[in-house]
């Protein structure tokens, strides 16, 4: 009998909801075969938290959120609920397994009990400057509800079956990769375009910045910075070939807050300037 992975559970659970199921790895688990889940239940990927990640001290702010809720789940190894600033509620449960939080489970993307929302969100955008139009019409899309119980007992769920294939399931160890380098370039390719910081993102790994830059480094033969750039450079390549988009609006598109650092980094990396690659054949 053939045994159902953990990706094929959380789409059965999670696919055309309105609540969004989402599993951070803290220990490289999800990396393994078995336990692969797929980029939308890796990340907050629903439209109100990519609405919250438009401006630098947005993303800081859902980056920091994410790591406090994450905190609490190591420390307490148990299952809670509680809404992010702009008022967006979650159900948090972590997963142990030999007493170790090895990845949490979010089920995220409420509104808990006709939550003010409005507030919340209008008091949050005074610091993170993102659009409050934009929020609050995304916000019309979170799924309602009156009951956490059942979303604590879907995500309870989850973890007894990650329990269950880690007792039934040989695990295969990768000794050429780390998995923490692995989650950071999903990471980047998911989120390439917003204001990353390896700092911000060690820190949702718990792991420290410098060893976790030198692993990088070690692994891809270049920085965690050059990495990024290099993406954006490749994503604004296509963009020059494909639109008739400016150039400045293409440096801030793919991540570049500055037009004249965007030039720098494109030169550097294709030997042309953004103007002289798009005139080329």
């Amino acid at each position: 009998m053939k045994v159902m992975n953990l990706g094929e559970l959380v789409h059965l659970l999670g696919d055309g909801k309105q609540y969004h199921i989402c599993i951070h790895d803290l220990s490289g688990l999800l990396e393994y075969e078995s336990y692969q889940i797929g980029s939308p239940y890796e990340y907050h990927s629903r439209d109100i938290c990519n609405a919250a990640k438009t401006t630098s001290k947005g993303m800081q702010l859902c980056l920091a959120c994410k790591y406090l809720a994450l905190e609490k789940a190591i420390e307490t190894k148990e299952s809670y609920h509680g809404a992010c600033p702009l008022g967006v509620y979650e159900v948090v449960t972590p997963v142990v397994i030999e007493g170790k939080v090895v990845c949490v489970i979010f089920i995220g993307n409420l509104h808990y009990r006709q939550r003010d929302l409005a507030k919340d969100i209008h008091r949050t955008v005074k610091f993170t400057k993102v659009d409050e139009h934009l929020l609050l019409e995304e916000a019309k899309h979170l799924c309602p509800v009156e009951h956490l119980e059942p979303l604590t007992q879907m995500a309870e769920l989850i973890s007894s079956y990650i329990c269950l294939l880690y007792q039934t399931i040989r695990i295969k160890v990768h000794s050429d990769t780390h998995w923490a380098v692995e989650a950071l370039k999903k990471y980047i390719a998911q989120y390439y375009d917003k204001d990353l910081k390896l700092s911000h993102l060690a820190r949702l790994y718990y792991l420290n910045e410098t060893y976790l830059g030198r692993l990088f480094k070690q692994q891809e033969g270049t920085t965690f910075t050059n990495y990024l750039n290099n993406i954006r450079v490749e994503t604004a390549c296509k963009m020059l070939k494909m639109t008739d988009n400016s150039i400045l609006s293409i440096s801030m598109a793919v991540g570049f807050n500055n037009v004249t650092y965007f030039n720098r980094v494109f030169k550097k990396q294709t030997g042309m300037t953004p103007a002289e690659y798009r005139k080329t054949d």
